[in-house]
């Protein structure tokens, strides 16, 4: 495909969410989700005025479960799991982001800042350690899905050998290997002894002046990315070029215009 071609294509792509984005029951943030994914260790570096040998990992983890039995307020057995958007890590392992993508303002929510800053006092390792307890109490047919989370920490350098676990979940050359929770406890006790111990919250937003961006900042935001500063960072994207320019084009015009204000004939009128 020509660069003319793809570019015409991404142009399509968001004129199209652009469009939806003023509809009721059309939510902008899970498709938009992954664009911001491509870029994200960017846009953390840039806010965080981080050189890439210094700051965030290349490897970003999306909708992290952060399992509720590690709240102290919740029950100790309790499996069940809220998900932050992103994940990342610094490269140092000494700071794990919890990130938020907000594409509509009026989403943010009092009970999800309180938990978000609950999860801030939380040691980080409970929910590494979280996740294994989930994997072992999922039904047999989602613990791939838990053992590719898995590998993803383990890019991270949150876990180190889960070799035997890919074999008794992807091969069938895994009767010797013994049973699956087995497996499971032995590699929950290979986790990193470097796992971040600083938990932060960054909060990705259309725009920074505002009341609900405010409170963000007030409960538990310690950084808040607008996106004019996203779509700064993306549009001078040298490996995803096309998408970097036409991203930013549209991250622009959110940033100016509140999903539902524009006048639904002024298409037709231009």
């Amino acid at each position: 495909m020509s660069t003319n071609a793809s570019t015409a294509s991404l142009e399509a792509i968001f004129e199209k969410l652009d469009e939806w984005r003023d509809l009721p029951g059309f939510r902008l943030e899970p498709h938009v989700a992954p664009f911001f994914g491509i870029f994200m260790e960017d846009i953390l570096n840039a806010h965080l005025n981080k050189s890439n040998g210094e700051g965030i990992q290349s490897t970003v983890i999306p909708e992290f479960p952060l399992r509720k039995g590690e709240f102290e307020e919740n029950d100790a057995d309790d499996n069940q799991s809220n998900h932050v958007d992103y994940l990342a890590i610094s490269k140092d392992k000494k700071t794990a982001y919890f990130v938020e993508l907000k594409t509509d303002l009026n989403s943010i929510r009092d009970k999800q800042l309180q938990y978000l800053k609950d999860a801030k006092k939380v040691p980080f390792r409970q929910f590494v350690c979280g996740i294994f307890e989930i994997t072992t109490k999922a039904k047999s047919k989602r613990r791939r899905k838990y053992i590719h989370l898995l590998h993803q920490m383990k890019e991270l350098g949150l876990v180190s050998s889960l070799d035997k676990l890919y074999i008794k979940a992807f091969t069938t050359k895994n009767k010797s290997l013994g049973k699956f929770e087995t497996l499971l406890n032995c590699a929950k006790k290979q986790i990193s002894s470097d796992v971040p111990k600083c938990t932060k919250v960054a909060f990705i937003l259309p725009k920074r002046d505002d009341n609900n961006a405010n409170k963000a900042s007030t409960w538990c935001a310690d950084h808040i990315i607008d996106f004019k500063c996203v779509a700064n960072v993306v549009k001078k994207s040298k490996s995803n070029s096309e998408l970097g320019h036409v991203f930013a084009e549209y991250l622009y015009r959110w940033s100016e215009r509140d999903a539902g204000f524009r006048d639904p004939m002024s298409k037709a009128k231009s």
